[in-house]
C-alpha cells in the first residue's frame, strides 16, 4: 500500500484554485502514485501537479532507503538469533524513480509540429481526436508521446492514400465493368 503525504505548505498551491481544478488536481495525484502517469493535466494545474509529485517522488525514494535498511537489519538479527553464518554483503541501492510526465499539447503546438515535419496529417483533426477521447488512444492506452503518435498517424494516412489512388480515365472504367 502506498501513501501520501501533502505537506502543509503545498496547501497554498491548492488555495489559488478553483474547486474544480482542485479536484482534477487531487484526482490526477492519486492516479499519479496507483500507475506512475496522470489523467491529462490542465495548464491550470501543471504547477501545482509538478510540485507535488516532485515531493511524492522524493519521499517515495526515502521510504525505500528506509525499507532497504530495515530488511538488513532484520535479516542481521534473524542471523545472530539463530547463529546462522552472516551472508556476503549484497548491497542495494535505492534509485529515485524518474517519471515523465505526459502534458497534453496544444492545438498551437501540434500545427507548429505537422508543419515543422511537413506532415500530411491535418493537425487540427488530429488534437481534436485525441483531445475529446482524454489522450486515449484506439487501443485504450494513454498516449505517452503525442508526437511519435503524429508520426504514425502520418504514415497511415500515406499508405491509405496509395491504396486509393487511381488514374483511370472513363474509358478504363467502362472496359471494367463490361
Amino acid at each position: 500500500m502506498k501513501r501520501i503525504v501533502l505537506k502543509e505548505e503545498q496547501k497554498e498551491l491548492f488555495d489559488d484554485l478553483s474547486d474544480e481544478n482542485a479536484g482534477k488536481l487531487i484526482k490526477n495525484i492519486f492516479e499519479y502514485v496507483v500507475t506512475g502517469e496522470s489523467l491529462g493535466i490542465d495548464n491550470q494545474i501543471k504547477i501545482p501537479f509538478m510540485v507535488i509529485t516532485s515531493e511524492l517522488d522524493k519521499d517515495i525514494f526515502k521510504e525505500k532507503e528506509l525499507q532497504l535498511k530495515r530488511s538488513k537489519a532484520g535479516k542481521t538479527g534473524m542471523q545472530k538469533r539463530w547463529n546462522t553464518p552472516e551472508p556476503k554483503e549484497v548491497v542495494e541501492v535505492a534509485t529515485p524513480v524518474k517519471r515523465k510526465i505526459f502534458m497534453p499539447p496544444t492545438l498551437e503546438e501540434v500545427e507548429n509540429y505537422v508543419k515543422e515535419k511537413k506532415l500530411s496529417v491535418d493537425g487540427k483533426h488530429f488534437f481534436e481526436y485525441f483531445n475529446e477521447g482524454n489522450w486515449i488512444d484506439s487501443k485504450g492506452n494513454k498516449v505517452r508521446n503525442w508526437k511519435q503518435k503524429i508520426l504514425t498517424w502520418d504514415r497511415y494516412s500515406k499508405k491509405e492514400k496509395k491504396k486509393f489512388e487511381y488514374d483511370h480515365s472513363f474509358e478504363d472504367l467502362d472496359l471494367l465493368y463490361e
